[in-house]
């Protein structure tokens, strides 16, 4: 028995040198400076580890991290009360620069916004969403109180749907507003799968996108060998040739969209159960608004008469954006996220459907029908 066991640990030795030397990088390379010499032999070989193509994010998107912290259901969120003791400023490619501001749980807002939940003002709109929301928050917030309503923000640069549905439930719908307004737009069904297979996971949000709030995913194991760039290299390169890694599947567009009808329906009877109005916000990325379509734009034109046959109220801001005379100056020219001029476009067609909701739902009060217009109008 011992000697069976000396042998089999002797094979697997071999084998696994082998493999090793088979995993280095060789390359054939006549007169070439890099060839490899061996007693004074030069030999047009060159051999060296494999790459490690080792994600590496730029610096703005370290500096974001700085202020995030992880969050067991959401992902993550900002930390709280970013700003209390000091600005904290940031910014984008070409956006305006400005101090963020978060609140006890980790939302973005204006100081004003967050002084005024805290002092047990009701809130009349709460927006629920990813980066074009969040952006947005400050001047939302700015634009409806000067109508006399309390906008607040619950939104996070790169959540998706599931994100969006959790804080729905979670701390929108507790607070009672008027209304919810839940952003859809063509990158929130590019992270539906990676937020599904994250919670496949033990890893928090960090480890599991290769130590970042939005870089590629990362097996745990990939972590152990950070330290040691080289063996780290030997053992991907191994792994690679002995049981590499397969791709997370693909969703099918089917798949994408009954998923997100999903989230979307079951974020909408949150609102409703809790005797508020929900309103899902069509938010068209840049190339929709001045070329009319893009790769991804039709997952959301797909969805869409679903969601209305499902009765969910839906504000297309497409045809809207799309009417200006010239839509390049409702975004960035760098970023491609809306800029104060978009902000306002949206915010003047939220307030539009908002009154005209607000008719709809005294008329049907007048006429003595009960079964409509439950959920109050502002």
């Amino acid at each position: 028995m011992a000697k069976f066991a000396l042998k089999l640990s002797l094979f697997m030795l071999l084998a696994a040198a082998a493999q090793a030397v088979l995993s280095l990088d060789y390359a054939w390379q006549p007169g070439a400076d890099g060839a490899t010499r061996t007693a004074g032999l030069s030999i047009p070989l060159k051999i060296g580890l494999p790459p490690l193509n080792r994600y590496k994010p730029d610096s703005s998107i370290l500096l974001f991290q700085s202020y995030m912290k992880p969050h067991p259901r959401l992902g993550f969120l900002f930390k709280e009360n970013l700003g209390s003791s000091g600005d904290v400023k940031l910014q984008w490619a070409d956006q305006e620069p400005g101090a963020i501001h978060s609140d006890e749980t980790g939302f973005i807002n204006s100081p004003f916004a967050i002084a005024a939940k805290r002092e047990g003002k009701h809130v009349d709109v709460i927006g629920v969403g990813s980066s074009f929301m969040q952006g947005a928050a400050e001047k939302l917030h700015d634009f409806f109180w000067a109508k006399g309503l309390f906008y607040y923000s619950m939104s996070t640069p790169r959540h998706t749907l599931q994100q969006f549905t959790a804080v729905v439930e979670d701390y929108a719908a507790p607070l009672k507003p008027g209304w919810i307004v839940y952003d859809l737009n063509e990158a929130s069904f590019e992270l539906i799968t990676d937020f599904d297979e994250w919670k496949k996971t033990d890893q928090d949000w960090f480890s599991y996108h290769s130590g970042t709030w939005c870089g590629p995913t990362r097996r745990k194991s990939d972590h152990l060998l950070d330290s040691h760039p080289a063996l780290e290299a030997l053992y991907v390169g191994m792994r690679r040739r002995i049981a590499p890694i397969p791709p997370i599947p693909l969703a099918t567009d089917k798949e994408l969209e009954e998923r997100a009808l999903r989230e979307i329906l079951r974020a909408r009877d949150a609102a409703e159960a809790n005797g508020i109005r929900f309103l899902v916000m069509t938010i068209p990325s840049r190339d929709v608004a001045i070329y009319g379509k893009s790769t991804r734009w039709y997952r959301v034109e797909s969805i869409l008469p679903k969601l209305r046959k499902a009765g969910v109220d839906v504000l297309d801001l497409k045809p809207i954006f799309a009417a200006e005379d010239d839509p390049r100056a409702l975004y960035f020219k760098v970023d491609a996220h809306w800029n104060g001029y978009g902000i306002f476009k949206a915010a003047a067609a939220l307030a539009i459907h908002f009154n005209e909701t607000a008719v709809r739902d005294s008329t049907r009060r007048a006429r003595g029908d009960s079964s409509q217009g439950k959920v109050g109008g502002i």
